[in-house]
């Protein structure tokens, strides 16, 4: 048993350097391409097995009377639209995330996590690279075939 601040918690992707999968991003470019059914399983396909990064920026909350930032916490960004389905962003690397939001902080996770954690939050799609050319919306059926499954 250890005791509390001896060990020093490591990450699944401690040698990511924030770039993207290359299978990936040919994925997402053929699907923006041909828009079809056929390229859209080939993106979940390479999903399966990616890493995408989840943005989080700070909020602060108050500040003291001499304007010093008394209370603030971390967020994850949500996106809403005016038919009240709910969008979360997430991004193929550091540089689309920084394009996107320069303030904004990765949080590295596998897809399929990123899946579940959007179909047990009623969180309706993954938005994929959405500042970017190759944009990609993920949703409904698929979304629940890439959160069931295992890496």
């Amino acid at each position: 048993m250890s005791r509390f601040g001896t060990e020093i918690l490591t990450s699944e992707f401690s040698g990511d350097d924030g770039s993207a999968d290359p299978e990936l991003l040919e994925a997402l470019k053929l699907h923006s391409l041909a828009s079809a059914s056929e390229t859209e399983q080939s993106v979940i396909n390479v999903l399966k097995k990616s890493r995408l990064l989840v943005p989080v920026v700070a909020q602060i909350e108050s500040n003291s009377s001499d304007n010093i930032e008394k209370d603030s916490y971390i967020s994850q960004v949500t996106f809403k639209s005016a038919d009240g389905r709910v969008g979360l962003p997430v991004f193929t690397s550091l540089q689309t995330l920084k394009e996107w939001n320069s303030e904004a902080r990765p949080i590295a996770q596998w897809a399929n996590a990123i899946a579940l954690t959007c179909v047990e939050s009623n969180i309706d799609a993954m938005l994929i690279d959405m500042s970017s050319e190759y944009r990609f919306a993920l949703q409904g059926l698929p979304l629940l075939q890439l959160a069931n499954t295992k890496n």
